[in-house]
């Protein structure tokens, strides 16, 4: 699990297995790090978690506390190949729109997220 920043995007590349509050972590120390732009797209790449076991608690959990930084949060893309994590994303979506939150949106491939965080952040 780690993280790095590419231009304005703050990539969060989890693999293997890790508990939530390791990741949360790591997001804390992401955003406190002076190589992170103040404002950023944030890319979750879960496609090499072997992580199986978090729930809709787990993942709202994950979500108000990167929400918690969301003045600097231009949009969100969550890569998983996980058709739960994928429909779970989805509904997070829609509240994000409802709740005036950064734009959420999941996908099942990297690339197809790094093309819609540049349309986002254009």
């Amino acid at each position: 699990m780690r993280y790095f920043v590419t231009g304005k995007t703050l990539t969060f590349q989890l693999e293997g297995t890790y508990a939530i509050g390791e990741f949360l972590a790591l997001v804390e120390s992401a955003f406190r790090s002076p190589e992170t732009p103040e404002t950023v797209a944030v890319l979750i790449d879960r496609t090499r978690s072997q992580v199986t076991t978090i729930g809709r608690q787990d993942v709202q959990k994950v979500l108000e506390y990167l929400f918690s930084w969301q003045e600097r949060i231009l949009c969100l893309a969550y890569v998983t190949h996980s058709d739960f994590y994928y429909d779970l994303m989805r509904q997070v979506a829609s509240m994000a729109d409802f709740n005036a939150a950064p734009p959420v949106e999941p996908f099942r491939d990297v690339e197809e997220a790094k093309v819609w965080i540049r349309q986002q952040t254009a």
